[in-house]
């Protein structure tokens, strides 16, 4: 399964807790440790920009189905639609990447774009902590419940 993105912020924010039952929350909170700590391959404590970055290497190289350095939209299409994404899924991640371009995106373009690694590390040190994580966590959570709450009315 590849892991895109969007699958990347879940990775290092570990899953968003949906719902408000303990045990819900509990295993996100599980999941987040968990992924943490297979992002934190040095075993230091905190994951940083270096750590993150394979990630993404690996994302662009399993996206760039035609190995050219180029990643095209018709790519991540195809990658999604083998993969069944969620039509709303498709359309973020062809925008988070800059997909909207006839030419496509290199890797050295994607890998300059802000990621989530910036979007969670707030204090700028190029290194995220576990505490860190979890406060973005629960930010993303809040963020969809207004927004789901804003439609609703």
């Amino acid at each position: 399964m590849i892991r895109t993105a969007p699958i990347l912020a879940a990775a290092l924010a570990g899953a968003l807790v949906v719902g408000g039952a303990a045990a819900a929350q509990e295993t996100g909170k599980n999941r987040t440790v968990t992924m943490f700590t297979k992002l934190d391959k040095n075993a230091d404590g905190v994951v940083d920009k270096a750590e993150f970055d394979v990630v993404r290497v690996r994302t662009f190289d399993k996206l760039d189905t035609n190995k050219d350095g180029r990643l095209l939209a018709a790519e991540v299409e195809a990658v999604a639609a083998a993969e069944s994404w969620p039509e709303k899924r498709l359309t973020r991640m062809i925008r988070r990447i800059g997909l909207d371009v006839p030419q496509g995106v290199t890797k050295d373009e994607y890998l300059a774009r802000k990621s989530m690694f910036e979007r969670i590390d707030v204090d700028g040190d190029g290194k995220v902590t576990l505490t860190e994580v979890e406060t973005f966590v629960v930010k993303m959570k809040d963020r969809r419940a207004a927004k789901a709450a804003k439609q609703a009315n």
